[in-house]
This record gives structure tokens, C-alpha cells and sequence, in this order.
């Protein structure tokens, strides 16, 4: 699905965000794992999401 950024970013900038995309799946899936239950993986990406969202704000913001 990142893929559909490359209207908006270059081709390099894209393949990073799938790669890191990938690698955090794997991360999620292990927290999944070792804990049994969705609520931890669920709450470490949203946190993430979160936190890029208020620093693309900042950004722009000029903050």
C-alpha cells in the first residue's frame, strides 16, 4: 500500500517506507506472539502513527 505514495514522494523515499513498513509488521507480529493478544502491537502503531503525525505538524507549523 505505500506504493501509492509515489504521485507525492520519490521512488527511494517510498521503497524506505515499505521496507520500514515491512520490518515493523515483523515487530508487531512479534509482540503479537510472545503476548497473545492485538492491543499491544495495535497500541505501538498508533502511538508511532501518532508521533509522526505531531512531528509532520511541527514541521510544517514551523515548531
Amino acid at each position: 500500500m505505500h506504493f501509492t505514495n509515489l504521485g507525492q514522494s520519490g521512488l527511494n523515499y517510498v521503497l524506505l517506507q515499505s521496507i520500514l513498513a515491512f520490518i515493523s509488521g515483523l515487530v508487531f507480529s512479534v509482540i503479537y506472539l510472545q503476548t497473545g493478544s492485538l492491543w499491544y502491537p495495535i497500541a505501538l502503531h498508533f502511538t508511532d502513527d501518532f508521533m509522526r503525525t505531531a512531528h509532520d505538524t511541527a514541521a510544517t507549523a514551523g515548531g
